[in-house]
């Protein structure tokens, strides 16, 4: 997981951090990073380098239309989009494999590479629990090829199921779909469907885990909390507290701090930009290669640790965002998905 903070606080020294008082303004990626160092090929490993790109540069695209918190997790839309391109043709196939950075992985190793991570995610842990599931509703008069359909089951591990999008039953169906699969943490997705659609592709990611170092109650306490870096606006919010361990990096432009879950093998990446107005610039900055070579460079260093208590919750048409990155095709009536029906009836 991937969670840059603005308005983070100082460091006294290389071993010590005194400090995290963050402002309202959040970056979460979920980057699934348990996957990476564990995957049986270079093509999976390929895919999931790739998701983190997408990440980041979702990321950008995203705070260019909403200065708020954002909350984004790229595996979760690079497996959507990636169902999508197993149907699509020529130019539109083209400028989503360019948003998703899949030019050097052919289909046979996009479609393998994805039912070896999900493979992965579906052996159980006693320490935590990641649940990722893929499903498409189709309109019950609507002719999906076979081949297609294999390949949704097969690469996907995705369920179809037929609906008429006319009636409003269908609505109430994709969101309990949704709600069984995030175990009730997205009760409501859908509002309304059009009644022209005839396919819809469906990711939910579901991650449950303990922090492997806990914030204990009896170190919890009010502080003051600074909004978008304000100093003349403090608030007074609960601040956890822990001292402790932790993988470590700093340099000039940022602080960078990994908290394990129990298994050791998911963590929460925070970033901390130098300057309290830093978290854009620190955004634009970031390499997209900042992942791997941060893991190489990070190292275990006794820190103080202050975090508030947050929830969060975000829903966002990711619409305007993927144009913007030059996936215009998909959403036109010049889209080429004859991969998905023959009679070109999307």
């Amino acid at each position: 997981m991937f969670f840059p903070l603005s308005n983070l606080t100082e460091i006294d020294s290389q071993e010590e951090l005194r400090h995290i008082l963050c402002d309202e303004k959040y970056r979460f990626l979920n980057f699934l990073g348990k996957i990476l160092p564990f995957l049986p090929n270079d093509c999976s490993q390929e895919l999931a380098r790739a998701s983190h790109r997408l990440g980041l540069n979702l990321l950008r695209a995203l705070a260019q239309e909403d200065p708020g918190n954002i909350f984004v997790s790229p595996f979760s839309i690079a497996n959507a989009l990636a169902m999508l391109l197993c149907g699509a043709r020529e130019e539109t196939a083209s400028e989503i494999n360019e948003v998703l950075e899949f030019q050097d992985i052919s289909e046979e190793n996009l479609r393998t590479s994805f039912d070896l991570l999900l493979s992965s995610l579906e052996k159980c842990s006693e320490s935590y629990t990641v649940e990722c599931a893929n499903a498409a509703a189709v309109q019950e008069d609507f002719c999906v090829k076979d081949e297609y359909r294999k390949v949704l089951e097969e690469s996907f591990h995705a369920a179809l199921f037929k609906e008429n999008f006319a009636d409003e039953k269908a609505v109430a169906h994709i969101n309990d779909w949704i709600k069984g699969k995030t175990h009730r943490m997205i009760s409501h997705f859908l509002d309304s469907l059009d009644p022209t659609i005839v396919l819809v592709l469906l990711n939910a990611v579901y991650f449950k885990g303990t922090w492997e170092h806990q914030f204990q109650k009896s170190n919890t306490y009010l502080q003051r909390f600074y909004n978008n870096g304000d100093e003349n606006s403090p608030k007074e919010v609960d601040m956890m507290h822990l001292k402790e361990e932790f993988f470590y990096f700093e340099n000039e432009t940022y602080q960078a701090l990994m908290l394990p879950y129990q298994g050791e093998d998911i963590v929460m990446l925070i970033l901390l930009p130098r300057s309290k107005q830093g978290l854009a610039e620190l955004e634009n900055q970031l390499p997209p290669t900042f992942y791997e070579d941060l893991l190489e460079e990070m190292e275990d260093v006794k820190v103080k640790v202050s975090l508030p208590r947050f929830r969060v919750e975000y829903c966002k048409s990711l619409k305007e965002s993927l144009q913007f990155l030059g996936m215009r095709r998909a959403f036109g009536s010049d889209a080429n998905l004859s991969g998905i029906n023959k009679t070109l009836d999307l």
